[in-house]
């Protein structure tokens, strides 16, 4: 019996009988289920639960297992949302790896580059504006290919 059903089993055991029937089957995956009422596609038996007052100490108990669940579930969230972050982080450096890259061989193989000016003409690109462009290609490669 694993944690979930322990609970249950204790959530189920303090309540009213006049509240509801509790059933208990098995799913399909061979998992020990308790409700209110019974599936459709499972046979399932009745639980007698008995009306007795509730002990403080099961009680607490119970809220102490309850934080604790709540706990592992939230660390698991925000285990799932960082893994999902860096998943997305990482597959940004890849692209910027493969266009700073791809930058680098249009400056290596053309023989002559062009840019767009502020009015709209075309302006040749001087050597030294290459070799300077080739540097900050060089420093993009190095940071975003590692």
């Amino acid at each position: 019996m694993n944690i979930r059903h322990a609970i249950a089993l204790c959530v189920l055991c303090s309540m009213q009988p006049a509240l509801a029937e509790v059933y208990r089957w098995v799913d399909a995956d061979g998992v020990t289920q308790f409700g209110e009422r019974p599936p459709p596609e499972a046979a399932a038996e009745r639980v007698n639960v008995r009306a007795s007052g509730a002990d403080p100490s099961a009680e607490a108990r119970l809220d102490a297992l309850q934080t604790s669940l709540e706990a592992s579930r939230d660390a698991r969230q925000q285990q799932r949302a960082e893994a999902a972050a860096a998943a997305v982080q990482a597959a940004a450096a890849r692209e910027r790896c493969a266009a700073a890259r791809d930058h680098r061989t249009r400056l290596v193989t053309a023989t002559r580059l062009f840019r767009v000016a502020a009015d709209g003409s075309r302006e040749r690109v001087g050597e030294a504006e290459r070799e300077a462009d080739l540097k900050r290609i060089d420093a993009a490669i190095d940071e975003h290919c590692r």
